[in-house]
């Protein structure tokens, strides 16, 4: 484009930005519209109801604790916890995670134990998967932990194997085997089908 002069040019170049500066401003607008509006609704409807329900409710909140409980997953962090159940009724810290509870009604909690960053790496309550103390557990259970820490959670062995360095565990389904070195550390953790 050719210009006259260069008050002309000068008052093109102003206007180009001052069209390109409004054509990004729209757009991270709308960016954050669609991204903030995807998050809102990636939960289905029933969720963020039961989400909303529990956390406006004390005490006895069983049937939401139900429908939420399978969206609490390994991985999540502290804060997406807290946005589906709300700030919780008690913490506790242990030697190798944290625990943040939840009460659900008469002696039922929703326990989600936290590593050192604040990641799920357990959920736990009356109505887990788990169907025994061993299984509930043992997604706690990691190689560094000291034998005492472990028999504190998993109880003393059901079998002793090789001079007390391997603890031996089972249920009607699976086989837990805990090896310690000769610091009485846990150096391995198997859980194996019978």
């Amino acid at each position: 484009m050719i210009y006259k002069d260069k008050k002309e040019r000068i008052l093109y170049m102003k206007r180009l930005s001052i069209v390109l500066i409004v054509v990004a401003f729209l757009c991270i607008c709308i960016w954050i519209l669609f991204v903030g509006k995807s998050d809102r609704t990636s939960l289905p409807p029933e969720i963020v109801h039961a989400s909303k329900e529990f956390k406006a409710k004390a005490g006895y909140r069983v049937n939401e604790a139900k429908i939420l409980l399978p969206y609490l997953k390994v991985g999540m962090s502290k804060e997406e916890i807290r946005s589906l159940l709300g700030e919780p009724d008690s913490k506790k810290g242990f030697e190798y995670f944290a625990c943040i509870s939840y009460i659900v009604g008469r002696s039922n909690m929703i326990d989600v134990f936290l590593d050192e960053n604040e990641k799920v790496i357990h959920v736990d309550s009356v109505w887990s998967e788990y169907s025994n103390p061993f299984e509930r557990a043992w997604p706690l259970m990691r190689p560094g932990m000291t034998k005492q820490y472990i028999l504190r959670w998993l109880g003393g062995p059901q079998k002793e194997l090789k001079d007390g360095k391997e603890y031996q565990y089972r249920d009607d389904q699976f086989v837990f085997i805990v090896s310690f070195d000769m610091n009485d550390i846990a150096v391995k953790l198997e859980k194996n089908e019978i």
